[in-house]
């Protein structure tokens, strides 16, 4: 049987005959199927109990359920699953600079009379910095465009072979990815780029 509750949200019933007895008597009275708040869902559950002569506290062996409580146990299911994702980028963003970091370090040990040298000229500690820097976004950028692009022509070949499926990553989404990618490159490349501009340029001229 089928009940409607305060604010027209419907009710699902398991069939039970004295259920659909109770809603062919209210169709036969009202023409419609009844409209029962929470009160009187907790009185529909006495009749049902005293009907089948169940004893008190015996607990019911049938379930009521709004639209309100699906829709709120999905959406709580959904958040669930959102979190996998969430996750998973997350573990991909920190082995990203993981890496990213591990480069700049090596560049920086390969480039040390290099650094020396500039520095032995006159170049100023916060333009190495800067160009260790800059050097640590790029990585991270070409790493973002490559991803951005590859989701989206997955995306793309998914809609157009799934009739009616639209995968393709919204505006917000692209920019996102991007802001974060540039984000994890200034974050990994920094610890470098410090220890880059705080080199002796007379010991860094004498690295091997």
């Amino acid at each position: 049987a089928e009940v409607e509750v305060a604010q027209d949200h419907p009710v699902g019933l398991r069939r039970d005959p004295h259920l659909q007895a109770l809603g062919q008597d209210a169709m036969q009275e009202h023409g419609r199927l009844p409209t029962l708040g929470q009160h009187g869902l907790d009185e529909l559950e006495k009749h049902d109990g005293r009907a089948r002569q169940r004893p008190p506290g015996a607990g019911n062996d049938f379930t009521l359920s709004t639209a309100d409580q699906i829709i709120a146990t999905f959406d709580g299911l959904s958040a669930r699953i959102g979190l996998a994702p969430v996750g998973l980028a997350a573990v991909s963003l920190l082995i990203g600079a993981i890496g990213i970091a591990n480069v700049m370090f090596i560049s920086v040990t390969e480039r040390t009379r290099e650094i020396g040298l500039r520095m032995a000229v006159g170049a100023p500690r916060k333009e190495v910095r800067l160009q260790f820097l800059l050097e640590a976004v790029f990585l991270s950028g070409v790493g973002g465009l490559a991803g951005v692009a590859t989701a989206l022509a997955i995306g793309l070949l998914l809609t157009l072979v799934v009739q009616g499926f639209s995968a393709v990553a919204p505006a917000w989404a692209v920019g996102a990815g991007l802001v974060a990618s540039v984000g994890v490159g200034i974050v990994a490349g920094y610890w470098p780029a410090r220890r880059a501009s705080r080199l002796d340029p007379v010991e860094a001229l004498r690295h091997e």
